[in-house]
């Protein structure tokens, strides 16, 4: 599609290893890892980079959005069956 040199994707130990600011941040987890994450995974973003999350359970959704709340506005959902995608941009 014409960005091979445009993206680059990092696991979460090479931010580590060097300070990097992320302009996708993309995670596809339960939803506790996610609320435990939720400041590390977030200051890695730059403000307005895009965010979205997986892996969460439609009753957990909401608890994600609110401990996102300090550093991200996810106002975007996506349902399918019983899992949820939650879409937004970093503050």
């Amino acid at each position: 599609n014409g960005v091979q040199d445009r993206v680059i994707g990092l696991l979460a130990d090479a931010f580590q290893k060097q300070p990097v600011k992320a302009d996708i941040l993309v995670a596809n987890i339960l939803a506790k890892p996610l609320i435990d994450m939720a400041r590390q995974m977030l200051t890695l973003v730059v403000p307005n980079g895009l965010v979205g999350l997986s892996g969460i359970l439609a009753e957990q959704a909401d608890a994600v959005v609110c401990a996102y709340q300090p550093w991200a506005t996810l106002d975007g959902k996506v349902q399918q069956e019983d899992w949820v995608r939650l879409n937004g941009t970093a503050l």
